[in-house]
């Protein structure tokens, strides 16, 4: 991959939503979607969390989360519906 590129993932009610992007690169979530489950940014140890999805449908389509190889992308548990975000690589 390389700087521009489009990042996307679905995930379906089963799977617990992850992504770590490989060391050096960095992106840019330019939307993230996902039902009756909170959103984190991890580093592997402590989490935080960037949105509260309970008890409802979550749409992060107009905030702007970068993640790195050091801080990721998580949720706790498989979205009710499902979960989808895209991005691009901007490093």
């Amino acid at each position: 991959m390389v700087v521009g590129d489009i990042v996307s993932a679905v995930y379906d009610t089963t799977t617990i939503m992850e992504f770590r992007p490989a060391a050096g690169v960095g992106i840019a979530i330019t939307i993230l979607q996902a039902y009756a489950i909170n959103i984190e940014l991890t580093d592997g140890t402590a989490n935080g969390l960037i949105a509260n999805g309970t008890p409802n449908f979550l749409d992060m389509s107009t905030t702007k989360v970068m993640i790195t190889n050091s801080i990721w992308l998580k949720t706790i548990a498989p979205s009710a519906q499902g979960s989808v975000f895209t991005g691009i690589q901007i490093q």
